[in-house]
């Protein structure tokens, strides 16, 4: 009866850690938790990488210096999500749908909509600091928990995270061209399910991490020196910024937030306000 009980037990640990993998996955997974600071337009205690997100920071908003009205004009343009039944983050961003059900191209040009409405509420010299703090955030922080031996985190390039670069025209079709690509691989491998060995599950992952590194890769050799010049001095100033501008804090309470390019993401875990599903996977856009 015991080893009946035991067994029963692991299986359910094993179907819900399995659940809100895949719920991180789609959503990208916004951690929210904590108070609202004075003006935002929505709480969010740790930062992801993704525009809406990162502008709901409270550090953030102030560093940007971003006023009332601004506020106002972000609050219209990016609602904060409504909650459904059973805690569940729902409503979605410019152009609507979950960001599972999108292609590549849908997805960036829901977030294409989103970075027009930023650039209209922001100021130059505003903007041209987000896109700087924006590619910080983006870059992959190393699980210190990790075994050893464990590979390091591959940032996940695309125009949006280097749009701090300014690139050109040219080099913006042929990133694109490089991601959507990556992006639609990425789409059509099967997920490991509930009764994959552990073979199966670091294949995936290893075709994945491949797959970001091979795009990366070609990604930086469109780059022009001043360029990728500019990328290395943000990468080694990400750690930094993201410990003055708190985006590595996990506060408790509620999940859910935006996925790629405005979709909706996580849910809420664990009740009373503990424990909030941040959803730890970067999306590509």
């Amino acid at each position: 009866m015991n080893k009946s009980i035991l067994w029963i037990s692991a299986v359910i640990v094993t179907v819900l850690a399995l659940s809100l993998d895949a719920t991180a996955q789609q959503g990208g997974g916004q951690r929210q938790g904590g108070q609202a600071g004075a003006g935002q337009f929505g709480a969010l205690g740790g930062g992801l990488a993704t525009p809406t997100t990162l502008l709901r920071n409270e550090e953030v908003v102030k560093l940007l210096g971003i006023t009332a009205d601004q506020t106002a004009a972000l609050t219209e343009a990016f609602p904060t999500p409504q909650r459904g039944a059973g805690g569940a983050g729902v409503g979605a961003g410019a152009g609507g749908g979950a960001p599972a059900q999108l292609t590549p191209a849908e997805r960036r040009t829901r977030t294409e909509a989103q970075w027009a409405s930023i650039e209209k509420i922001l100021k130059a010299d505003q903007l041209t600091k987000f896109k700087d703090i924006y590619f910080q955030a983006s870059v992959p922080v190393t699980n210190p928990n990790a075994p050893a031996g464990a590979p390091t985190p591959v940032m996940s390039l695309n125009v949006f995270v280097l749009g701090a670069l300014s690139l050109t025209a040219d080099q913006k079709e042929k990133i694109i061209k490089i991601t959507d690509e990556r992006d639609a691989a990425t789409a059509a491998a099967t997920r490991p399910g509930q009764g994959a060995t552990q073979d199966e599950r670091t294949a995936f992952n290893t075709a994945t991490r491949e797959r970001n590194t091979k795009a990366s890769d070609a990604i930086k050799a469109i780059l022009t020196a001043e360029q990728k010049k500019k990328m290395d001095d943000l990468t080694a100033g990400a750690a930094k910024v993201r410990t003055d501008l708190n985006l590595n804090a996990r506060p408790g309470g509620q999940g859910g937030g935006q996925g790629a390019g405005g979709g909706q993401g996580a849910g809420q875990r664990g009740q009373g306000g503990q424990g909030g599903q941040g959803g730890g996977r970067q999306r590509n856009n």
